[in-house]
């Protein structure tokens, strides 16, 4: 009986620091993803200011973030919309003859709305063709009326390249979700999982209720595991 006392606390000792050990993982992850979107923000809040943008130089414009991008490289596009969400400029250039509005846009229409930086849904880009999410920040004038928005399509490579450094064990996967319960990220990457909605699993309907924390059980892969969210 004192065998199996110890051999049961020796293991419940062992769980308790696979989870805290989880958890770190978890919750340095959620710090890399923070600090990779407000960076993106800083970047495109800084050109929302300048007297380019404010004074709508198209030319100038054009000239500013094409300039820009390529210091950027996981911006799909750099694009500076109006208050109807035409755009002014843009690193990528419009087919001939084809007028390209972001008005539809579910990014757009919030941010005209609420005036604050705004991270899309995952959405396919009418220019690229390729998923991505879009972080916008908006355009003011000295009035602080709304002006428009400088918008960046993400390419999410450039987060799994963050997520290097967490040095991950090998048998370990890493999932991003957003507010909506859709896959944005797995790594190890699986191109089929991207896009996929998850609202009715436990992981994702947890995370909604806590800030951090564990699900055991079935995963997103349908294997049993522990999972820690952040």
């Amino acid at each position: 009986a004192l065998s199996l006392y110890w051999s049961y606390r020796e293991l419940q000792a062992e769980r308790s620091m696979i989870q805290l050990e989880t958890l770190r993982f978890a919750s340095s992850g959620a710090t890399i993803a923070d600090e990779f979107v407000t960076a993106t923000e800083q970047v495109l809040m800084t050109v929302a200011e300048t007297p380019a943008v404010t004074g709508r130089d198209r030319w100038l414009l054009n000239l500013l973030v094409k300039n820009l991008k390529p210091k950027f490289p996981y911006f799909l596009n750099l694009i500076v919309v109006d208050e109807r969400g035409d755009p002014i400029a843009s690193t990528i250039d419009s087919p001939p003859g084809q007028g390209v509005s972001y008005a539809d846009r579910q990014w757009f229409q919030e941010i005209s709305l609420t005036r604050r930086p705004v991270v899309s849904e995952l959405i396919t880009g009418r220019l690229t063709g390729l998923a991505h999410v879009v972080i916008a920040d908006p355009i003011r004038d000295r009035n602080d009326r709304f002006r428009g928005a400088v918008a960046a399509p993400i390419d999410l490579q450039g987060l799994q390249k963050a997520f290097g450094r967490l040095m991950l064990p090998t048998d370990a996967t890493i999932v991003v979700l957003d507010r909506r319960g859709t896959v944005l990220l797995r790594l190890p990457p699986k191109t089929d999982w991207m896009g996929r909605r998850v609202t009715d699993h436990a992981l994702f309907q947890e995370s909604t209720g806590s800030n951090r924390g564990f699900v055991e059980g079935p995963s997103l892969d349908g294997t049993d595991q522990l999972n820690a969210f952040a």
